[in-house]
């Protein structure tokens, strides 16, 4: 069964082994799935429990908690317990703070996009 996350380890080996990886490649191949972003961006909104971002994503609970652990493990988020209530939240770290910056460049994109959307309505044609 193939592996569906790649730890920094294998990252950097496989940047030493093949001088070929770019940046982007490298940052895709730990948070290009599809829910990987949206978690981030959650974070970054405030959303800290795995049940606020359940909700706000509306994924399911087994694939919430894989793509976390996959983001624990790659150093984006870490997690941590409140010891009154025993409340476990996630949060970022540097390296995950990091992709704030993409995560804005993206948001501009789409925004763009959608307006492309909406202004470029092809001309009627006869034909």
């Amino acid at each position: 069964m193939p592996k569906s996350h790649i730890t920094d380890s294998e990252l950097i080996d496989g940047v030493n082994e093949h001088h070929t990886k770019c940046p982007i490649e490298i940052v895709l191949a730990v948070v290009g799935d599809r829910w990987s972003l949206l978690i981030i961006r959650d974070c970054i909104n405030g959303l800290t429990r795995f049940n606020q971002i359940q909700k706000n994503l509306g994924i399911s609970r087994n694939i919430l908690s894989c793509r976390l652990n996959q983001l624990i493990e790659n150093k984006i988020l870490y997690k941590s317990q409140s010891a009154p209530k025993n409340v476990r939240s996630y949060a970022l770290t540097e390296k995950g703070k990091a992709l704030e910056g993409c995560l804005r460049a993206l948001s501009h994109c789409g925004e763009h996009w959608r307006a492309l959307e909406f202004s470029e309505i092809p001309p009627f044609s006869a034909d």
